[in-house]
């Protein structure tokens, strides 16, 4: 997408590199990803990236295998690196109790959709509203459909648009 007429690279890219680095090392859970400093691509030339998983945490109490992740970048031509993105990864094991929050919002999927309490948002002009601020999202990043807040928290359906399904 573009912010300001630069091509940033998308939050989902480094979710992608995160999970494929998790994959190859025996994680198959990501835990937590934080962007720290937005990639923005060049209109000409190359940019190198490279992911780096830490060793191997093994809690003996949790039994859980944790590893931290991070996303490095640099221009071609540039020699140091600038981290993008940090995150942690993990194992996912078949015997996990997946904890609520204390005040539900993340229920069952039995639990009342929306919320209740929450109040819908207009979502009519939400791309048009971007994009006049500089933030310019190209079809396949443009799937919210409809959202609702509750006091500090914003809820939201979000779905892949026609235009990117089938692309892989």
């Amino acid at each position: 997408y573009a912010v300001q007429g630069s091509v940033v690279f998308a939050g989902t890219g480094y979710v992608e590199l995160a999970i494929r680095a998790g994959d190859s090392v025996g994680c198959d859970r990501l835990e937590e990803l934080v962007l720290e400093t937005p990639l923005v691509l060049p209109a000409q030339g190359g940019v190198q990236v490279q992911v780096v998983v830490g060793d191997a945490d093994t809690p003996a109490a949790a039994g859980a295998r944790r590893r931290s992740v991070a996303v490095y970048a640099r221009l071609d031509g540039q020699e140091a690196w600038a981290r993008h993105a940090t995150g942690v990864l993990s194992v996912s094991s078949p015997d996990v109790t997946v904890q609520e929050p204390a005040d539900g919002v993340f229920g069952s999927v039995s639990q009342a959709w929306p919320v209740p309490g929450a109040m819908e948002l207009d979502t009519s002009q939400f791309y048009e509203q971007l994009s006049e601020s500089g933030f310019a999202y190209g079809p396949v990043f443009q799937g919210l459909s409809r959202a609702w807040r509750r006091g500090d928290q914003i809820l939201a359906e979000v779905e892949l648009p026609e235009a990117g399904r089938g692309l892989a």
